[in-house]
């Protein structure tokens, strides 16, 4: 059954008599009856996440940058519950749930080691402590359990509703559990026993495929394996991609020379290595890696010879983007402290310069993509203060306030052409290109053309296509024999029989 005006929704949550339904949508919190009638605004509010309606009729919310609030089932002014903690690094209070007596709750602190800690608290804020789990999502299930992925499953352990404290051992209950967005497990348990829970689709192959700019096939380089990130050297002959591995669930940077058809593997470390970028020389090449648990950036000479050299090492998981054409920067992404979950920077590059960070689109919204056209001007990227679809903005680079928006309705990945005078980026499977020019006082843009629709694979990658001096795309594509990646609900029931006696 669909229900009228709900298409934007997210963060969705049921009231406790299992009527209503809250949800989140274009920065407003709303209900709806399911009995019928329009939803209702019961107040404004950015960046939920996570959400639990008591039976007192409290709803309780986490946010990006925030402790939790709480709001009145029938509408008000949200009120502040807890508060975050700078000594312990806290970034924000989410995926609140309330216990039984509708009084006190459980939580998670977000800090900047990238670590989730379980809290707990209290709607008068007389009470509150810590539970002994680092998580990526709780759930309360009577008679007195809290669930919590490890490992790729769903775990249960008792929890003392008296001294709210852990009792016994945890047991795995179910799984294996996809992640979804932000490293929350997507779960979810009933108060009759019943608990239900996301498998992850199988991790698909992909394949490099030449696409002239009507979309037909030009060949195809090597066999298709776990390719992702592709980046093409500057002269065209050598490929950078990393590689995932099943068996380590790691990625590997591996360089595939175009002319011979061969690749060698540049990175060794047992962490992820992943997102590479070359040199405007071609010499060196940067990555992305969390050998240090937090996602830090890397570069090494493209040949292999020598040591991966640290750029950037910091508590905040940082993405690489772009590497300017003059040399002069390495764009990448990264929580910035009171802002978005990702935001632009820029690291400067050039000899003698400081490796001093500094932000490019730091903003209250999600921001990142960011690709520097060829003459180093601009900065195309991509954003969500739209509503919750991205779409495709420039503004001038180093930043000065201005922007403009490129692609009228969604759109993500956007890759400028050699000589600066097009812009590409993806609608769903189209790429289109918009004609543009940079190199007047103003950024001008012309109308968006669909060049072809392909079979992208990978969603949520950096990039899904190359575009290459010679007017070609290399396309990250699913092999024409593949179904799309699809995952699965398993639902079992009675679940507390399972074991944890």
């Amino acid at each position: 059954m669909a229900i009228p005006e709900t298409e934007d929704a997210t963060d969705i949550f049921w009231s406790p008599d299992s009527r209503s339904i809250g949800f989140f949508a274009n920065g407003r919190l709303k209900r709806v009856d399911l009995a019928g009638g329009r939803p209702q605004t019961l107040c404004t509010l950015a960046d939920v996440s996570y959400a639990d309606w008591s039976r007192d009729d409290v709803i309780l919310l986490g946010g990006k940058r925030r402790g939790l609030v709480r709001v009145p089932a029938q509408g008000g002014a949200p009120q502040s519950v807890t508060t975050l903690d700078p000594r312990k690094g806290e970034l924000d209070h989410v995926a609140p749930v309330f216990l039984p007596d509708g009084r006190r709750f459980v939580y998670l602190a977000r800090q900047a080691q990238g670590q989730s800690q379980a809290k707990w608290g209290s709607l008068d804020g007389k009470e509150s402590g810590d539970l002994p789990l680092q998580s990526g999502l709780l759930q309360y299930a009577p008679p007195g359990y809290l669930l919590f992925p490890r490992e790729g499953a769903v775990f249960a352990q008792k929890l003392d509703g008296r001294s709210m404290k852990l009792a016994g051992a945890p047991w795995m209950v179910g799984g294996p559990v996809s992640q979804g967005d932000g490293q929350f497990s997507r779960f979810s348990a009933s108060g009759n026993g019943l608990l239900a829970w996301i498998t992850e689709a199988p991790r698909s192959f992909s394949e490099l495929v030449w696409l002239d700019a009507s979309g037909h096939r030009a060949g195809a380089v090597g066999p298709p394996d776990g390719y992702g990130s592709p980046a093409l050297a500057p002269d065209g002959s050598r490929l950078a991609v990393d590689l995932y591995d099943p068996s380590t669930k790691t990625r590997d940077i591996w360089i595939l020379d175009l002319k011979n058809s061969s690749r060698t593997r540049f990175t060794f470390d047992p962490g992820d290595d992943l997102d590479p970028v070359w040199s405007p020389d071609g010499r060196r090449v940067a990555w992305s890696s969390n050998r240090k648990d937090a996602r830090d950036l890397y570069v090494k000479s493209a040949s292999g010879e020598g040591q991966d050299e640290p750029l950037l090492v910091s508590s905040l998981p940082k993405n690489v983007e772009d590497w300017s054409k003059d040399g002069g920067h390495l764009i990448f992404n990264q929580p910035v402290e009171g802002g978005p979950e990702f935001a632009i920077f820029a690291l400067p590059m050039g000899p003698g310069a400081e490796r001093k960070p500094f932000p490019v689109r730091a903003r209250e919204f999600l921001e990142r993509q960011g690709r520097l056209s060829p003459n180093s001007r601009f900065l195309a990227y991509t954003s969500n203060e739209s509503g919750r679809q991205s779409q495709v903005y420039v503004q001038p680079f180093p930043p000065t306030g201005g922007r403009w928006q490129v692609s009228p309705s969604v759109g993500t990945e956007p890759q400028w052409k050699a000589d600066g005078n097009e812009l590409y980026y993806l609608s769903g499977n189209k790429l289109l290109a918009v004609p543009v020019k940079t190199d007047g006082v103003s950024f001008e843009a012309g109308v968006p053309r669909v060049l072809f629709e392909a079979r992208f694979a990978g969603q949520g990658r950096r990039n899904r296509y190359v575009a290459a001096r010679d007017g070609r795309f290399l396309v990250n594509t699913l092999p024409e024999q593949t179904q799309p990646e699809l995952s699965s609900i398993s639902v079992l029931v009675n679940w507390q029989a399972a074991g944890g006696k």
